[in-house]
């Protein structure tokens, strides 16, 4: 906030363009007019109150957006975290059928970041060491393939 404290008091105060700004602050062109059409957007006068402090004129630059402000339905991440295992499931898999059922839900990269989340305290499976060009380990929906060379052994 002080950053964009300092980039209003620059332009009211000392008349400076947006570009002696940017230089001025070390940001881009595009964050100092950021900066000024947010302000302007909130209605606050210049100079700014004494009572505003930082987290109020944050909320007041920085509104929530309304999408923010609906609550979206939440997958049940025990039962995605125990259907994963099953041979074929993936991730995306589980997303295209949440849409299907809530269109008004979470968008794919909300959805596996929640996923990561709710799953963290389940471990992570172990890296195992790869003789160069030989053995190959990779997760591929949910199956662990052990490779050497075109002979694979999969195994749950």
């Amino acid at each position: 906030m002080r950053q964009v404290v300092e980039a209003l008091r620059l332009t009211f105060d000392q008349g400076r363009s947006q570009r002696e700004i940017a230089r001025a602050l070390g940001a881009s062109q595009s964050t100092i007019s950021e900066y000024r059409s947010r302000f302007a957007a909130s209605g606050l006068p210049w100079p700014l109150p004494a009572e505003l402090d930082e987290a109020a004129l944050a909320a007041r630059l920085y509104p929530p957006t309304p999408h923010a402000l609906v609550p979206r339905p939440e997958p049940d991440w025990g039962w995605v975290h125990t259907e994963r295992k099953r041979p074929g499931m993936t991730l995306q898999q589980f997303w295209i059928e949440y849409k299907a059922k809530e269109p008004t839900g979470h968008r794919y990269g909300e959805n596996s970041g929640a996923h990561q989340s709710a799953t963290k305290d389940h471990g992570c499976r172990e890296r195992l060491p790869a003789r160069q060009g030989l053995d190959a380990l990779c997760e591929v929906a949910g199956l662990l393939q052990h490779g050497v060379g075109n002979c694979c052994e999969i195994s749950p």
